[in-house]
């Protein structure tokens, strides 16, 4: 990986806006006609300018393009050379064939990433973070079960569709849809009368063949809204309707709101049936209006069946965390006083908690670090605290990721990079099953060295791509951060190794990915075609897919070849870590953290090694020294270890060696 990203280094964000064909907008609405089209098929070659049914629309290639055969290949919807011409017939077609899934071939062996050269910053301490506000106890559904409340057609609407109407989801036909193409299209259910929302069954359309993002809404009055379900997933295997349960919720409003799916932006449901307790609504507890506050969650009552129930409380890192009184413009708090106040940081806007550490009038959002200054962050709290109930942030929730890499960045004196987000590296960390194997310290340990060596290649979250290769820094504009082997993989080179044209190959993303045979196979691996090797700026479009691309190299990637080591040119001197990967096995950084070897060279040592190997694996090495102190504390790089955050204390914390020198 390369190593420019760090601490220190002033960078300049440059956020490349992409237009690439899963994100080209919104299909048109109007009918054309279809007939004598035969339905998209990847084993088919399509000549200039051919025309296909596909999804119950007309697509057409442009003018001076083919296609030829390939499987999987890409379905005209997700590929930018084909253009949707309106639906077919005004919306009546035939179930289309679904698209094979990818069979993600073996991932080759990189070679070493050169390290870009940058200064090492001098680390602050740790601030102490003091303990958040207790948990809202959340209500359980009340004896008897619940029934099904959804709504008739009439009083479903949608914030656009193309022709598939809103009504079609309650038609109790899982041959019919709703769709929407876009990030944040909404399709919302009025149940007529505020009840205790228990549970929501949903069928997607082409369930079978990709799974589908979302965030499910419920609202007292039809303009505050409160997530029960936050960057939910479906299962991807099936076009039954699924059940996601939630904590009880009162509300009469009822919304899904899509994110698109794991093939295009397209949300497309076939059916939604809203579930609730049966003995209807609770009177919700009256929101204080104190200053600045958000609208509070409604706690509710629970009715009485043959008894009246005790609540259950969310247990740590679930929903539903309480907000404090609203921070109040011009009021002097006293020392220790908690408020709650809405702040934006880059890309999230988010309510928090908030303690005074002197007393004062200052604002939160403009005085507080993670532990430090007029005001302490003590945890994201409302609607802004996302679900958890499953997965990976059962391990490592949202509160955690702030202390690792908080928006306001105490250490490295910076802020977060916008495109990092709990949210989305918590889709990505589920989609890709991430930190499953063991028991529950070694999961914690492989979350730890996760972010341990992420801490050294963004410093600190501060950078999602290589600072050497940005204006104002020596690698811009040159030749050296195209990062170019003029590999054929994935076809003619993108790239050029004697002039700055062409494709850029520079580090991007957590993992600070580099070198143009690493995104050919990081993006045959993950999406089985060559979408993050002719758009490298994908990552920054696309933060899930940023993430998943980190995932894979932990997963997968069983380190440098280390020819440095075996070839050395005449005259050259042998890097002086050669001697010391002798004895280690050639494995992924995953494996390196869930399996143990007779040689004793295991644990966090063989992460290092999976990363940068003979480059950092020798006595003294910073870039060890500083992912060692991320890890497991020991001075360097911060006090707030990876270890210590996820509280794994004692003998959980020993695991083969930390060093790989």
């Amino acid at each position: 990986m390369a190593a420019g990203s760090l601490p220190g280094i002033v960078r300049v964000l440059v956020v490349a806006v992409l237009a690439i064909g899963a994100f080209a907008g919104a299909a048109p609405a109007l009918a054309v006609d279809c007939s004598g089209l035969s339905e998209w098929s990847c084993s088919t070659s399509y000549g200039l300018g051919a025309s296909v049914r596909y999804n119950g629309s007309k697509y057409t290639l442009c003018a001076a393009c083919s296609r030829a055969a390939s499987c999987p290949g890409f379905a005209p919807d997700a590929d930018n050379w084909w253009t949707n011409n309106g639906t077919c017939d005004g919306g009546t077609s035939p179930t289309p064939t679904p698209t094979p899934t990818p069979t993600n071939p073996p991932s080759a062996t990189p070679t070493p990433t050169p390290t870009s050269p940058g200064p090492t910053a001098t680390p602050s301490p740790t601030p102490t973070i003091g303990p958040g506000p207790t948990a809202t106890p959340t209500p359980t559904t009340p004896p008897g079960g619940d029934v099904e409340v959804t709504p008739g057609s009439g009083s479903v609407t949608a914030s656009t569709n193309d022709g598939n109407v809103p009504g079609n989801t309650v038609d109790n036909s899982l041959s019919t849809r709703w769709s929407a193409n876009g990030d944040g299209h909404w399709i919302k259910y009025d149940l007529g009368t505020s009840r205790t929302i228990t549970r929501v069954r949903i069928g997607f359309y082409s369930g079978n063949t990709r799974q589908s993002r979302f965030d499910l809404q419920v609202s007292a009055d039809n303009t505050t809204w409160t997530n029960v379900l936050t960057g939910a997933m479906s299962g991807g295997t099936t076009t039954q309707q699924e059940s996601f349960d939630f904590a009880d919720t009162s509300g009469r409003w009822v919304r899904y709101l899509g994110h698109g799916n794991t093939v295009n932006a397209w949300n497309s449901i076939l059916e939604l049936d809203v579930h609730a307790t049966s003995g209807g609504g609770p009177t919700p507890t009256p929101t204080p209006t104190t200053g600045t506050q958000p609208t509070a969650t409604p706690t509710p009552t629970p009715t009485p069946a043959t008894a009246t129930p005790t609540p259950t409380p969310t247990p740590t890192g679930g929903p539903g965390r309480a907000c404090a009184a609203g921070w109040s413009s011009g009021t002097s708090y006293a020392q220790g006083a908690i408020v709650s106040r809405q702040c934006t940081e880059g890309r999230e806007t988010m309510w928090r908690n908030y303690r005074s550490n002197f007393g004062g009038s200052s604002d939160p959002c403009s005085d507080s670090w993670l532990g430090g200054t007029g005001w302490s962050q003590q945890g994201t709290c409302g609607s802004s605290f996302y679900n958890c109930t499953s997965g990976t942030c059962l391990l490592f929730n949202q509160d955690h990721f702030d202390r690792t890499w908080p928006l306001k960045n105490y250490w490295a004196v910076g802020k977060r990079a916008d495109t990092y987000t709990w949210k989305e590296f918590r889709m990505a960390a589920d989609q890709d099953a991430m930190f499953t194997t063991g028991d529950t310290n070694m999961r914690k340990r492989e979350v730890a060295a996760y972010f341990a060596n992420k801490d050294q290649e963004t410093g600190i979250g501060q950078y999602d791509r290589e600072i050497y290769c940005q204006p104002g820094n020596p690698g811009f504009g040159t030749v050296n951060c195209n990062y170019c082997s003029a590999n054929t993989e994935c076809g003619t080179p993108k790239c050029s190794t004697t002039s700055t044209s062409g494709n850029k190959y520079f580090g991007r993303g957590p993992v600070q990915l580099s070198w143009d045979y690493n995104y050919c196979r990081a993006s045959k691996a993950i999406w089985g075609d060559n979408r993050l090797y002719d758009t490298p700026d994908l990552m920054f479009s696309d933060p899930v897919a940023m993430w998943r691309v980190a995932n894979w190299y932990w997963k997968t990637q069983i380190g440098p070849t280390y020819p440095e080591c075996t070839s050395v040119p005449p005259g050259h001197p042998v890097p002086q870590g050669c001697p010391n990967l002798v004895d280690w096995p050639r494995e992924s950084a995953r494996d390196a953290m869930t399996t143990t070897d007779a040689s004793g060279n295991y644990g966090f040592g063989g992460t290092i090694r999976a990363i940068n190997g003979a480059l950092e694996c020798h006595s003294g090495n910073t870039g060890q020294t500083n992912r060692i102190a991320f890890y497991a504390g020991g001075g360097g790089a911060r006090q707030a270890n990876m270890l210590d955050i996820l509280g794994v204390t004692g003998s959980a914390r020993v695991y083969g060696r930390d060093t790989c020198d």
